[in-house]
Parts: C-alpha cells; sequence; structure tokens
C-alpha cells in the first residue's frame, strides 16, 4: 500500500521505545512529521535521531506523563494552540504491569483505565478540531488487555 503522509503531523505517545517508537519510525518513513512523546526526556531525545528526516520533516518531542490526563492534555494542547494541526494521533501508554489478573490491586487497574482511557479521550478532544478543519484525521488506540 501506498501511503504518502507528507505535509501531515503524528503525534505519538508512549514513542522513546517499544511499539510507540517503532510506529513513529513507519510514519516518518512515510513522510508524516512526527511528535514523539513520553515521560523520559533522554530517551526522547534518542529516539528522535531514529526518525527518518528525508522529507525535510521537523520531527520534535514533548515529555508528557500519560497517567496525569490533565497534564498531558494541557501540554498537547499548548503544541495545538502554537498552530500545530495532529492529523494523527496514537495514543499509546504501558501498565498496568504484567502478571495474573487476580493479583493485581484494583489501584492499579484504576490508574490504568485513567491512563489509556481519559487521557486518550482528552487528547482526542484536543486534536479533533484541527483534523476535521483539515479535513483529515486518523487515530489509533493501543490499549492494554487488562482495560
Amino acid at each position: 500500500m501506498n501511503i504518502d503522509l507528507t505535509n501531515k503531523t503524528a503525534l505519538v505517545c508512549g514513542a522513546s521505545q517499544g511499539l510507540g517508537l517503532a510506529t513513529a519510525k513507519e510514519l516518518a518513513l512515510l513522510g508524516a512529521t512526527v511528535i514523539i512523546a513520553s515521560r523520559n526526556q533522554d530517551k526522547l531525545r534518542e529516539a528522535l535521531k531514529e526518525l527518518d528526516d528525508s522529507a525535510g520533516q521537523q520531527h520534535s518531542f514533548v515529555v508528557m506523563d500519560l497517567s496525569s490526563s490533565e497534564d498531558a492534555a494541557a501540554k498537547v494542547k499548548a503544541i495545538v494552540d502554537k498552530g500545530t494541526i495532529i492529523h494523527i494521533l496514537v495514543n499509546n501508554a504501558g501498565g498496568p504491569p504484567s502478571g495474573p489478573m487476580i493479583d493485581t490491586p484494583a489501584k492499579d487497574l484504576e490508574q490504568a483505565f485513567k491512563t489509556h482511557l481519559i487521557s486518550s479521550q482528552l487528547l482526542v478532544q484536543t486534536v479533533l478540531p484541527g483534523m476535521k478543519a483539515a479535513g483529515y484525521g486518523r487515530i489509533v488506540n493501543i490499549l492494554s488487555t487488562s482495560v
């Protein structure tokens, strides 16, 4: 499939490693300008170096923690308020810790619910007006099966 994402901007959460970083790399290869997000600034700086920029993209990163829903939404709103349209949003976060569900404390499940669902909802609400105005938008939610 030939997908050209030139002149599109993608925000990929959880992108300092693993599935998030792999997604960010592929979007960059397709021509998208990618904003990678995670909690770890040092890992983000290293991950940024791995993104293809042969289409002239100006990739960037934002340090944010999806377990703090309101803070994450505020950071994305700051990006949008500067005039950046997020055409592609990839909601991706870890947790709860792996192990038998029966042994998982309720507080861990509540935090995972907030991290995955509440943060995702707030980010969608933040970027959707720009997607509508641009006439283009894609939202991908990657969730833990426990959520």
